[in-house]
């Protein structure tokens, strides 16, 4: 089943900076799934968001997008709650955390979390002696 149709499907994130304590301890965001009509939706939210940067406003314009997509969160020393977001978070990780849900592929996590490097993996898969050799079947 799609990802985005689970209606348990979620997904945890960290913070960059966060990633190097231990995962039972790390604090972690809880967001869900985005389909692709989500993503979307999510790009545009992002994109303008990012013109009015220089607005005054621009931090409670993050919180707002934040509050539409974050689900709880674990590892965090305050309740879920919104009146909590802008003590847990500045906006620059608000915005952090809503561009790794936006980008977010679960084959490239898996890869990861085993350590492997994409371009390592992509030249060890393109091997020039299998270069055009794709048959129809």
């Amino acid at each position: 089943m799609p990802l985005a149709l689970g209606k348990e499907d979620t997904l945890d994130l960290s913070l960059d900076s966060d990633r190097e304590i231990p995962e039972k301890e790390r604090p972690t965001f809880e967001f869900k799934f985005l389909s692709g009509r989500g993503q979307r939706k999510l790009a545009i939210e992002l994109d303008n968001f990012r013109q009015d940067l220089n607005n005054l406003n621009a931090i409670d314009a993050i919180f707002e997008l934040f509050k539409k997509y974050i689900l709880g969160w674990k590892n965090i020393p305050f309740e879920f709650k919104e009146e909590n977001f802008l003590t847990v978070l500045r906006w620059q990780e608000a915005q952090e955390l809503l561009m790794a849900n936006l980008h977010f592929t679960p084959q490239l996590e898996i890869l990861k979390n085993l350590g492997l490097q994409l371009p390592t993996l992509l030249a060890e898969s393109v091997k020039p002696e299998s270069a055009g050799t794709a048959k129809n079947q």
